[in-house]
Parts: C-alpha cells; sequence; structure tokens
C-alpha cells in the first residue's frame, strides 16, 4: 500500500479526532478517542477474510435497564428516517433490546433550536431535500454524539467537480472529462476544505474562470478552450442534485434527456437536441457504451461490506420496469476486487460509512460516474440483516470501549434540553379499502305511469327510500316482479327481457346486488319514476389481501419506533419530577399509541374485508415484537360515517350532467388538462378509434385461438368468458351510443386489474396475429442497440441470467430462473400464471420516429404500443373524470363533500381533541371507500389551513389522509401540541410497467405532506367550522335524516 492509500485508511479516524480535538470542552474526549480508534480499526487477520456478518442474534445480551440503552438518532427528513427501508433497519436494531432510536422528525429538525433536539450516542444524519444541513452540524458540535456518516463531508457531494476532484486524488477510474464553469467554480464551507487540503493536497475554493471559447463543430464535437470533446458525450449540471443530464448522440440523431424518474420514465428521445446549454456550469463526459447496456449501483457499509445491483441503463428507452413494490428491477451482481477496493477508497475519503454510487462496465474496466452518499438498498432482507448487523456491532464496540471520567469542577458542561422533545401521540387515518374486481352495473328506469312498472313499485310498498337487495332470496323479489311485469301486454317487453337475461345470468354470483331508487316530483312529492340499478364485481381480490396485511404490518413497526422513542421521552421528563409527580403519571407513562387501537368499517364487504385483514396485520406485527399478548383491536362499523348515502345525489347529478358536456367538442376547458393542442373530446375519439381496432382483434382471436390455453390459471373467479363479457360491454358502451363520462372510469378500472389479473390473457388476445414474432428463437441475447446505427447485445450475460427464453405474442420475456432478483422469488406453486420478467430493452426511435428492429432483434410490437396507448388515453381521462364527480368548481366541491363527509370529519376532529387529552396516546383507522376519500380530501383542502401541495393524483387502493399528534412537555407539565396532515395516493402505478408475482399486488407509495406542523387547536379551529353555517345547504349533514339506503333484510325478511 502506498502512503497516499494509507492517508485516506486513516482520514476518518484523524477526521473524529480533529473535531473532538476542537470540542475540547467535551468531558468524554478521551473516551471517544478509544472509541473511534478502535472501532474503525479492523485486525489484519479479519481483514484477509472478509465473511459476512454474524446474525445480529449473536450480540451479547439484552440491556435491560432502558436508562443504559444505546441511543441511535435519526436527524433525517420523515419522508427518509420513517421510510421502509429504514423502518426495516430501526425495528432489527430495537428488537435487540440495546438500542433506542430516536426520529428527530421534521418538526424538531426545522422549527426546534438545537439545543433542544434529543441527546443521543450515535447520529444517523443526511441530507435529502428541505434538510438543514448546517443547523446538524452545530447540533453535532453542541452535543458531539458519534456520526455514522460525517456530516460537514456531505456537502462534497453537492457539487460534481468536487467530487470528481477526490475520486481522482484517490485513484478512482472516472470518465474522460471536461469542465465549463460559469460561476466562479465550486465553493465548499472553510472547514471542508481545509480538510480535504490537509488530506489529500486539495485546494477546493480556488476560483476557476469561465471558459474564452466554447463551441460545437458540425454537429461531431464540442471545444472547450481548445479542449476537444467527441460526440456522443454526456452534459451534467455541476449540482449533485440536478439530474436533468443530456446526451448528444451527433450524426444528426439528435439526443436524449436524462431526469428523475417519473411514474415509468427515466429519459426521453429529442430528434432535436444537438447543441449544449448556453447556461449555467456544467461537466462533460465522454459517452461510454457500457457492457450490457446496465448501471452498477453499490452500496457500501463501512470500508469492507457493500452490495451491488445492476439495472438497465436509463439511457436505452427511458422505460423504468418496476416490481410489485414500485421499486426499479435490478439484481444482484457480484463485484470483482478492483469494485471492492474502489468501494472502499469511497467510502473512507468521503467518510461515509453507508454510501451508494454508480459504476459503469465497460470493457472489462470500471469507472465511477457519480456518489449519491447515504443510499439504502430497497426492498433486500438480507441487506436489511447486515445493515443493522453492521451498525449494531460498530455501536457496541465502541460503547464498550468508552470511558467517560466525571467533569471537572467548574467543567463548562453543556445544559441539557428544558423540554421534551416532540414525540409521536396520536395517529388518525382514513383508508380507501383495497384491491378490487372491476365493477359492472346497468340502470333501467321505469316512469311511474308506464306499463309494467307497477310489480316494481310494490317493492317500495310505499317507502321513499333507497332499498338495497343483497341476498338471493331478496334479489328472486325483483326476478319475480320482472315476470309480472313481461306479463304485462304494453310494457317494454325488449327492456324487461334483458333485466331478466342479467338477472338469470348472474344469480348466485358474488358481488351482485340490486337497487331499488324511487324520483319524486319536486312539487307535489308524487312518484316520477323507479330505477333499477343490478351492479356486480367489485369484490376483494387475492392482492387485497396481501395490500391490507403489508400496510397494517409497515403502520405497526412505524408506530413501534415512534411509540418507543415517545415512551421513552416521556418517561426520562417524568423522572425529572416531584416524587408526587412520578406518581400520578406512572400508569400513562407505560401506555403508547398501540395500547388504545380502534378500527372502524363500513359495511360494505371489501371495505370490511379491508379492515379486518388490517386488524389481524396490525395485531400480528406487534405480537411479533411483545413479550406479552396485544389485545383484541375493536372493529366497529358505522354506516352514518362511511357508507354512501344519497344527501349529495342532486349536486352530484348536475356535475354529471356539466361532465358530459365537457367530453363533447368545442366545449372549452374548465379545469387542469395537461395537453394544450387537444380537447377531451380529441382523446375521446382516439380511445373510441382504439377500441374499435381492439374488438376487432379480440373477435378474430376468439375465433383463432385456443383461449382456454392462453391463461392457464386464473384468479377472482375470472374466465375467458367473464374476460370477454366485460370487454364486450365495455366495446358496447363506448362505440355504440352516446358516451356516459361514468364509462371512462369502467374502461380505466378494467385496464389497470387486467393488467395486473390477466396480463398473459390481456396481451395475447389483444395482439394481431401479423405482429406475433416467431416462437422458436435459438439466440436471444441480440436485442436493438443504444445509439442509431449499433446493435451490440444488450442482454445480461450468461453468468448473470438463465439462458431460457421464450417469446410471447407480445415482445420477449424469460422465466423460469429468479435467483438474481432483488426482492425475493415466489415458490412456483404459488403462482397463478409463471413468473414474468420483462427484459425488453428497445432502442430509442430513430429520429423518424419509429424503433427499429437489428439483428434478429424484437423492439415493443405494435400491438403493446395501442395497449399502452389505449390505457395512457384511459388515464388522462380518469384524471379528468374522476376527481370532478365531486364538484367542478369550489362551490361545488364545498357542497358535495359537506354532505357526503361532514360526519366523518367530525368524528375526526372529536378524536384531535380526544388525542389532546389522552395520557398515553391513542390510534384510530377508517375505513372507507373513494367518494368519502375524494370529498374529505377536498374539505381539508378548501379549509382555512395552508397546503404543502395542491396536486393530488389518483386516490387508488389502499390510499389513505393521516393525522399524525405530535407532543412535547416542560419540566412543569405543560404540554405543547402540533398536528401534520399527510396523504397516500395508495397503491399505485403504471401496471403495464410492472413486473408481476403471483401476488398481482401494487405497493402502497409513501404519503406525502399535505398540511405541514400547524398548532393542533388551530387545526381543530379550522375543521370545526365546516360544521358551522352550514344551514344553507338543502340537505341535513347529520348522519341520521334518513339518507342512508335501506337494507332488504330489514324490510323484506320480517
Amino acid at each position: 500500500m502506498n502512503s497516499k492509500e494509507l492517508k485516506i485508511v486513516e482520514a476518518p479516524i484523524e477526521q473524529q479526532i480533529k473535531k473532538l480535538q476542537n470540542n475540547s470542552a467535551s468531558h468524554n474526549f478521551r473516551g471517544k478517542l478509544q472509541i473511534i480508534i478502535k472501532a474503525m480499526s479492523r485486525p489484519s487477520d479479519e481483514k484477509k477474510d472478509r465473511k459476512s456478518p454474524a446474525p445480529i442474534q449473536n450480540l451479547p445480551e439484552a440491556i435491560e435497564d432502558e436508562n443504559h440503552l444505546i441511543k441511535i438518532g435519526i436527524a433525517a427528513m420523515d419522508r427518509k428516517a420513517r421510510s421502509k427501508p429504514m423502518r426495516n433497519i430501526l425495528s432489527r436494531l430495537v428488537a435487540t433490546n440495546k438500542f433506542e432510536c430516536i426520529i428527530f422528525g421534521d418538526k424538531v429538525i426545522l422549527d426546534e433550536d438545537i439545543e433542544n433536539w434529543p441527546v443521543c450516542d450515535f447520529l444517523i444524519s443526511f441530507f435529502s431535500t428541505g434538510f438543514p444541513m448546517d443547523k446538524a452540524i452545530r447540533y453535532v458540535k453542541l452535543r458531539n454524539p458519534i456520526p455514522i456518516n460525517d456530516l460537514p463531508l456531505q456537502k462534497l457531494l453537492w457539487d460534481r467537480r468536487l467530487v470528481l476532484a477526490v475520486l481522482d486524488k484517490i485513484g478512482v477510474p472516472t470518465p474522460k472529462r471536461c469542465e465549463l464553469n460559469r460561476d466562479g467554480g465550486p465553493k465548499v464551507d472553510k472547514e471542508v476544505a481545509s480538510e480535504m487540503e490537509r488530506r489529500f493536497g486539495l485546494k477546493l475554493n480556488t476560483p476557476r474562470s469561465p471558459p474564452k471559447s466554447f463551441q460545437v463543430q458540425n454537429d461531431t464535437a464540442l471545444l472547450i478552450d481548445g479542449v476537444r470533446m467527441e460526440k456522443p458525450f454526456v452534459e451534467k449540471p455541476v449540482s449533485g442534485e440536478d439530474h436533468n443530464i443530456n446526451i448528444y448522440f451527433g450524426g444528426g440523431n439528435g439526443g436524449r434527456k436524462l431526469f428523475r424518474k417519473i411514474a415509468n420514465q427515466s429519459s426521453i428521445l429529442d430528434p432535436e437536441l444537438s447543441d449544449p446549454r448556453t447556461e449555467g456550469s456544467f461537466i462533460y463526459e465522454q459517452f461510454m457504451k457500457t457492457d450490457n447496456y446496465e448501471d452498477i449501483k453499490i452500496y457500501t457499509l463501512g470500508p469492507d461490506i457493500v452490495h451491488a445491483e445492476t439495472r438497465k441503463s436509463p439511457v436505452v428507452d427511458g422505460i423504468v420496469k418496476r416490481n410489485l413494490d414500485g421499486k426499479e428491477i435490478r439484481y444482484v451482481v457480484e463485484l470483482t476486487p478492483e469494485e471492492r477496493e474502489i468501494a472502499r477508497k469511497i467510502s473512507t475519503a468521503f467518510s461515509q460509512t453507508v454510501c451508494g454510487f454508480d459504476i459503469l462496465r465497460v470493457k472489462g474496466k470500471s469507472y465511477v460516474i457519480d456518489v449519491n452518499g447515504w443510499s439504502f438498498v430497497k426492498g433486500n432482507d438480507s441487506y436489511y440483516d447486515k445493515c443493522a448487523d453492521t451498525l449494531a456491532k460498530f455501536c457496541l464496540k465502541a460503547m464498550s470501549s468508552l470511558t467517560v471520567p466525571p467533569p471537572t469542577p467548574g467543567q463548562d458542561v453543556t445544559p441539557k434540553p428544558t423540554v421534551s422533545s416532540w414525540r409521536l401521540k396520536a395517529m388518525i387515518c382514513v383508508f380507501r379499502h383495497a384491491d378490487r374486481t372491476p365493477k359492472n352495473k346497468l340502470k333501467f328506469n321505469f316512469n311511474a305511469d308506464e306499463p309494467g312498472a307497477e310489480p316494481f313499485i310494490k317493492l317500495l310498498q310505499g317507502r321513499k327510500d333507497e332499498i338495497i337487495l343483497r341476498t338471493s332470496d331478496h334479489l328472486q323479489l325483483i326476478a319475480t316482479a320482472t315476470e309480472e311485469a313481461i306479463a304485462i301486454v304494453e310494457s317494454d317487453q325488449i327492456k324487461l327481457e334483458r333485466l331478466k337475461s342479467i338477472l338469470c345470468s348472474k344469480m348466485g354470483k358474488q358481488g351482485l346486488k340490486a337497487q331499488l331508487k324511487p324520483s319524486f316530483q319536486s312539487e307535489d312529492e308524487s312518484l316520477e319514476k323507479i330505477t333499477i340499478v343490478i351492479k356486480w364485481g367489485g369484490e376483494f381480490t387475492h392482492a387485497a389481501r396481501y395490500q391490507s396485511r403489508d400496510i397494517a404490518e409497515n403502520f405497526a413497526k412505524d408506530l413501534r419506533v415512534m411509540s418507543k422513542l415517545g415512551l421513552f421521552l416521556l418517561r426520562r421528563l417524568i423522572s425529572k419530577r416531584s416524587s408526587f409527580d412520578h406518581h400520578s403519571s406512572c400508569h400513562s407513562c407505560k401506555r403508547t399509541m398501540l395500547d388504545d387501537v380502534t378500527i372502524f368499517t363500513s359495511s360494505e364487504s371489501r371495505v370490511v374485508a379491508t379492515a379486518e385483514i388490517f386488524s389481524a396485520g396490525l395485531r400480528e406485527a406487534c405480537k411479533a415484537h411483545s413479550k406479552t399478548e396485544p389485545k383484541t383491536i375493536p372493529l366497529v362499523t358505522r354506516k352514518d360515517l362511511l357508507d354512501d348515502s344519497n344527501a349529495a345525489k342532486e349536486p352530484m347529478d348536475r356535475v354529471k350532467k356539466r361532465l358530459k358536456v365537457l367530453l363533447r367538442h368545442n366545449q372549452g376547458i374548465e379545469v387542469d388538462w395537461p395537453i394544450a393542442d387537444k380537447e377531451p373530446f380529441d382523446v375521446v375519439q382516439e380511445v373510441i378509434v382504439t377500441l374499435q381496432e381492439q374488438r376487432d382483434v379480440m373477435h378474430t382471436n376468439w375465433e383463432t385461438l385456443d383461449v382456454e390455453q392462453i391463461q392457464s390459471r386464473w384468479c377472482c373467479g375470472e374466465c375467458p368468458v367473464l374476460f370477454r363479457e366485460r370487454w364486450e360491454k365495455l366495446f358496447s358502451d363506448w362505440c355504440d351510443g352516446a358516451l356516459d363520462p361514468s364509462r371512462v372510469c369502467e374502461l380505466y378500472d378494467s385496464l389497470k386489474y387486467d393488467s395486473l389479473h390477466n396480463r398473459t390473457f390481456l396481451e395475447t388476445i389483444f395482439s394481431s396475429s401479423s405482429t406475433w414474432p416467431s416462437p422458436v428463437c435459438s439466440d436471444a441475447s441480440s436485442l436493438l442497440a443504444i445509439m442509431p446505427g449499433s446493435a451490440p447485445s444488450m442482454m445480461p450475460s450468461s453468468s448473470s441470467f438463465s439462458s431460457h427464453s421464450h417469446f410471447s405474442p407480445i415482445g420477449l420475456i424469460r422465466t423460469g430462473d429468479t435467483s438474481l432478483a432483488s426482492t425475493p422469488a415466489v415458490s412456483p406453486g404459488q403462482h397463478h400464471h409463471p413468473r414474468q420478467v420483462s427484459l425488453k430493452y428497445p432502442a430509442p426511435p430513430s429520429p423518424s420516429g419509429t424503433i427499429k428492429e437489428e439483428d434478429g432483434g424484437w423492439s415493443e410490437t405494435e400491438s403493446l404500443k395501442r395497449l399502452r396507448k389505449l390505457y395512457k388515453d384511459a388515464k388522462l381521462l380518469f384524471d379528468l373524470i374522476a376527481p370532478q364527480e365531486y364538484g367542478i368548481d369550489q362551490s361545488e366541491k364545498r357542497e358535495i363533500a359537506l354532505l357526503t363527509s361532514l360526519p366523518l370529519l367530525q368524528k375526526i376532529v372529536s378524536d384531535l381533541n380526544a388525542a389532546k387529552e389522552s395520557q398515553g396516546g391513542l390510534a384510530r383507522f377508517y375505513f372507507t371507500k373513494e367518494s368519502h376519500m375524494h370529498t374529505l380530501v377536498n374539505l381539508i383542502k378548501l379549509s382555512k389551513l395552508k397546503l404543502a401541495h395542491r396536486d393530488v393524483m389518483e386516490l387508488d387502493y389502499m390510499a389513505y389522509l393521516s393525522f399524525e399528534v405530535y407532543e412535547r412537555t416542560s419540566e412543569v407539565g405543560k404540554s405543547e401540541h402540533s398536528v401534520r396532515i399527510s396523504l397516500s395516493e395508495g397503491a399505485h402505478g403504471i401496471p403495464l410497467d410492472t413486473s408481476l408475482d403471483a401476488k398481482h399486488a401494487l405497493q402502497v407509495i409513501p404519503r406525502r405532506q399535505l398540511i405541514p406542523h400547524k398548532d393542533l387547536d388551530e387545526v381543530i379551529e379550522s375543521l370545526q367550522d365546516w360544521g358551522e353555517n352550514t344551514f344553507e345547504l338543502k340537505k341535513s349533514t347529520t348522519p341520521h335524516d334518513g339518507f342512508l339506503p335501506l337494507e332488504g333484510e330489514d324490510i323484506f325478511s320480517k
């Protein structure tokens, strides 16, 4: 090892020692000096044999006294600190009973002085958007915890020029580059600059002049002050937080724009992209054609433990393939000794124990293209075990060496906080139900005076309320009334025969129900007509079980970590009070949110099923981490709060009429519409054309293919006949008559459902036979090239993937070996159909916009492009129609929201008040349908509270709105309360770009902050305003005024 490398290895130790020396007031300097030397040093024999760390269970005996638990502070934004990977790691640490993991939380980090931040022994802290890094650095100087990742040196990662300068000094290969500085060069804090100069001789704050010459030569090369960079090259902003990167191909082939992943897109081809940007500072790197067209993501756990995954490079086609957790599909890859050495150098040089960086492999050599700082592997339990084990052993080894001498008389000791940190005291959540089958319905209107209406009117028995019939016996009453109506000669025989047919075909099927809806004249309240609505579908799926259970497990882990933090802080504060106060508070300090949980549900079967599985999952997760049997969680049905009612029927009917107009030609746009050069009417026409094409293709395939053999297994009670029935109804609704806005939601619903549950059948039955590739392929390794005119292999090497591949009618797929998948494979016996992992890596379109086929490789077929277009257009129209069903303008949104969800909002306000008065905390979970979710969110958005953001996407299955109540208490017992409102859009994703397993379940996406931390009393006052001055509404907003439908069993079973 040369002297330079030796200096790098010692750098983290020297850096920490210097900080401790500068902080001479710290009375535990000698002890922490020993910690760093011992914890960062590894015996020589251990270095030779770098085996995986022992399981975390093999740690020393648990620490029984909570006052002696090792305190690990997490000072990071909640979106990162409470993310699923972080929760997985922290829960493993907490389970050892040796660690107290203290999540500081956004409220503390952003609003509190550092003197009031929790005190800890070790600190996990890293930058993300909105994080006050300078404040965190001041905290480290004040409290002197041992940081897992150095904070000041994280600032180097904010400028790519600084990162590359360090990489050059430590001998890490990077692509050939040149710089264009228009900002005077990179700037960094004096402390960091002096540290880098001392360790590496780097002068980081040296001014850099703008270029004297900057030109592009004939679309082939870039010249900066005489330095020539041939196309293709990559243009990167100098800011490490700016991911808007351009690739310039040259030769008239345009370029590709890369950006942070948006949905399933990470880059787009731009045929007009030829000239570099003229404003800002950039780094220009030679474009490198990587082996297999893959990037490698490397994650370090200290200098000696690394994990690596490969992914399709974003420069291939910009399409991000995702797993069911919504994460990009990656495969574990083995690193070479040279790459492991690169990882060691980067971790030690930047003093980042947990660190991620990207490399490219080109002709057997590896080049680093980015260093990201704190990064976790996602969805890999083995990594979580290893990471928790590494952190635990590091902290325990360090603490075992800690000797803390008592402070000398007169020594300046930093005062402890006089108030507790903010703790999460209560969680109140409202959920939409989990995944369901598509809903279908047919309406039959009978005027009160028309022949054939009388048998149905008799079923009302003089009532004015809507009646719902669910059981076979009660549905038979409608079938009998239909037979009686058919016997009346003057009746509408065609309409009645259709009603009879649908009842006969669906009788006994799951989810079938009928609604009798009377309508009355406004003048004399006489009966005007009766509407019979037959509904089927909308049933709980097997995917819904996984979604309900997984979200319960996630909540249990989150609340457990946050509750332990709150319990620790509360006990510590109570211990400082008088003995009387301590005795009176003894009981409350033992209670947490998980000791007071109640779940409320509507009466709808799929909602009840979601609530029941969530309840069982929450209890099971608590049981796994508890020495005692968890309490039974009450499950309460509240129709008045969570069921649909007819209170908002009149304003919603008015809105539906306006939506019909919105879809007509030249009607103007009253709401946000993302396409400037198209009206909704134009998109509707394109959907109709596509559906007509799909209908013809399906009919042809039904005649020529053995449809029973296309998909070997079906779920959710489906079969080819039911698939066709559902799609024939969609074709008829869209192509054969006037379009009703509700049909938009039905189309989108079916596309989503079939993309997840019937992918093989969907793609095959809508695939034109002329686009099918040959069923035989002896060599699938030659696919499309990254750039026009080149066609090297893009398939992973044989060492990474199974050679057993086959073609489907849609494109190249691989079945079988999943040993390298970054998420655990499901056993074959569990599959509804063979596991499919897409390996389609199509080339970018050529300048003419077509997709090229080269060397026997297959690009995306026209059939799949047509299916993608149909999904995209349906999604556009759904995003226009679905939210507006609950009001187009603010007055409509307000009226419909109040009539639908005011009782629920008032119950939430009651819960917030109860949380304020509660001694130990509480958790309340409400499960309902989409209508309550939209209207409740509208009430929040239309309130006086200031929103963090207004853009709300589709409220998909398991979407939820959360109210988190935080509390802090002073030593004299005075409490303050804050509340934060967040929203998750649910199990949201693009199913056609999702790799499926047998679960068919999309993961629920993390919640986003809707209302930032506000004083609890202010929030309660603002929400209570909705309950006042509602006298102008035409319908009462109380839950007991006859707007809930009557159940058939309450009428006909007596």
